[in-house]
């Protein structure tokens, strides 16, 4: 998933790879968020800037969803149980 930010940029949702990228118009690395650092997560399926700068990032196979700001603090994170599935079948 991929996402024309307002400053040009692009955020890429890297899957496979556990990261979220901004990456400028000449291809380099402006921001990165992955998943083996402080912020835990691994194949995020989403990622959002919000308005504010920070960063949402939904993680669907684990039913989770957080927020960090520019500097990779966790802002908030909410998880789903595993022993309940999400919708009845």
């Amino acid at each position: 998933h991929a996402i024309r930010l307002a400053t040009g940029n692009t955020m890429i949702t890297d899957t496979r790879n556990d990261r979220i990228l901004e990456v400028s118009s000449d291809g380099k690395i402006a921001w990165e968020l992955n998943g083996h650092g402080d912020v835990k997560f691994g194949s995020p399926t989403y990622a959002r800037r919000l308005k504010d700068g920070h960063t949402l990032v939904i993680h669907s196979s684990n039913r989770q969803m957080l927020e960090v700001d520019k500097y990779f603090k966790l802002y908030w994170k909410f998880m789903l149980p595993f022993e309940k599935p999400a919708v009845k079948a």
